[in-house]
């Protein structure tokens, strides 16, 4: 199985994390250039997170139901979680992205009101 870096995951994730560890700026123009910014960047989280999980959904799949009829059931939820965690990890990062970027869009548009 490739082992995802789920700290950097340039392939999904791209600048967001860069994007948004950026402070606000504070004047109007600004924050109008922001908001478009933003709202432009929310397409590639949304499409990082869609590709994640599709990724994540494909691995569980592969490995739902090992052959060895000696594993419970908790055998195999144990087995199936370990070979998708890294998986997981990178869906939950882009899916926290997603979410993130869409609360800085709601704080653009509460300041410019």
């Amino acid at each position: 199985m490739t082992k995802i870096n789920v700290t950097e995951n340039n392939e999904r994730t791209g600048d967001l994390s860069g994007f948004l560890a950026k402070r606000l700026p504070t004047n109007r123009i600004d924050l109008e250039k922001a908001l478009r910014e933003a709202e432009t960047r929310c397409i590639t989280a949304l499409t990082a997170r869609i590709e994640a999980q599709s990724e994540l959904y494909m691995r569980r799949e592969q490995y739902r139901h090992p052959k060895d009829k000696e594993m419970t059931d908790f055998d195999r939820k144990t087995q199936l979680d370990s070979n998708t965690r890294e998986y997981q990890i990178a869906y939950e990062l882009a899916a926290g992205f997603e979410k993130l970027l869409e609360q800085r869009v709601e704080v653009i548009k509460t300041l410019l009101s």
